[in-house]
């Protein structure tokens, strides 16, 4: 599925207490393996394994995924582990032309841009 831009998509927060949902996670892991893949740009078809309840990504220093893209922010999105799977914060650093911050919860298959790279959520069970 392909994300746009979300219309009326919540505000986003940033991430509850990344260890809130540890035992959570901690199962979930066992039998899926969640996981990002860039799309498209210099990192096209590497793939992220999304194996801790916080991450973030931008064009850093101090983020878990670095991206060279001018498009970004340092710290520009989050994905979070809310229990059952992951959910997707944007534009949590510079808010690109004042737009709000979004969330939005992602299911296997879902891409999404953040600046000018593509990214396909994935699950698959180990």
């Amino acid at each position: 599925m392909l994300l746009s831009p979300p219309q009326g998509a919540s505000t986003a927060a940033p991430c509850a207490h990344p260890t809130s949902h540890s035992r959570a996670l901690a199962r979930f892991l066992q039998t899926q393996r969640p996981y990002l893949e860039i799309l498209s740009g210099p990192a096209r078809s590497l793939q992220i394994q999304l194996d801790q309840g916080h991450v973030t990504l931008g064009r850093g220093p101090g983020v878990d995924i670095a991206l060279d893209d001018p498009a970004l922010s340092r710290v520009h999105a989050e994905l979070c582990f809310t229990g059952e799977s992951f959910e997707l914060h944007e534009d949590l650093g510079e808010p690109m032309l004042g737009a709000a911050p979004t969330r939005r919860q992602l299911q296997a298959g879902d891409r999404f841009r953040l600046g000018n790279q593509w990214f396909e959520f994935a699950i698959h069970e180990r």
